[in-house]
């Protein structure tokens, strides 16, 4: 609905260089892309909309970091719009930013947003979301109630349902058994010995609902000299970190700007065999 009406305001003119919106047919390169963000940030909300329309008919994936952008936008239609599709491209993974910007949303009064920006939240597993969709679970309507349940499910792997006490008792327990085992971790970690980094590493892929700290202990492994630590650490970073992963997929790439893939020149043809004798 709110795709539809944004896209009544695409007129026939749209294929004409002078209208901005044509703009959006071009070479999706870096000016694509501030050309996208011109158009979702800095323009009225109008035109906004109807960009908005037509990255989410034609799948412009690549727009989700514009998209996430229009979420800061004063006026709800272009951040329904936009959350609206990046609920459509929610099978990618989005960058940090996203995902912040997502979660403060979470807390709008606007249910309908709400209702979004969980299910974004749980799409992409923002671990960070988590207090705030046990809190959004208290909600007085049941579609409020059952994104929220839903997404927690999909971020922590559990089966609880839209029980908010239950969620509260498994959050508390999740952040006693990562404090329990802390010191043994950070033990390893100091040892030096890389069998003990390997299995502390390796211990807090258990833990990837605490990002935050997790990410600090993992990340001045990500350079270690030994590529089995190295490895290790890279897998073991929590999802809205492991962007910065050199393996990054090639959806990452797609959607997060940071990682996009260089160009890389074709090899040099190689020379011509000095003629025979």
């Amino acid at each position: 609905m709110l795709l539809a009406s944004a896209q009544q305001g695409v007129s026939a003119s749209d294929s004409e260089s002078s209208d901005p919106l044509a703009g959006l047919d071009g070479p999706h390169g870096e000016a694509w892309h501030t050309s996208v963000e011109r158009l979702l940030v800095y323009t009225s909300a109008d035109q906004a909309l109807s960009a908005i329309a037509i990255i989410d008919a034609r799948h412009y994936t690549d727009a989700a970091p514009e998209l996430a952008a229009a979420l800061g936008s004063m006026d709800d239609r272009v951040v329904k719009a936009a959350l609206v599709t990046l609920v459509r491209f929610s099978g990618l993974r989005v960058d940090a930013k996203t995902a912040v910007v997502t979660r403060t949303l979470i807390r709008k009064e606007d249910p309908e947003v709400r209702i979004l920006a969980a299910r974004i939240a749980g799409a992409v597993k923002d671990d960070h979301a988590i207090p705030d969709l046990i809190a959004m679970i208290g909600a007085t309507t049941p579609d409020e109630r059952n994104a929220a349940a839903e997404s927690l499910e999909k971020i922590s792997g559990e089966r609880i349902g839209a029980d908010a006490a239950a969620w509260s008792a498994w959050w508390a327990q999740d952040e006693q058994r990562f404090q329990r085992k802390l010191p043994r971790i950070n033990e390893q970690l100091a040892s030096k010995v890389p069998d003990q980094i390997a299995e502390a590493l390796v211990s807090l892929r258990n833990f990837t609902h605490h990002p935050d700290e997790v990410g600090a202990l993992v990340e001045p492994y990500l350079d270690s000299p030994d590529p089995m630590i190295r490895n290790i650490a890279s897998q073991s970073l929590p999802d809205p970190m492991r962007l910065r992963d050199p393996a990054a997929s090639d959806i990452d790439v797609l959607v997060n700007p940071a990682v996009r893939a260089p160009v890389i020149a074709p090899p040099a043809p190689a020379p011509a065999p000095p003629p025979s004798g």
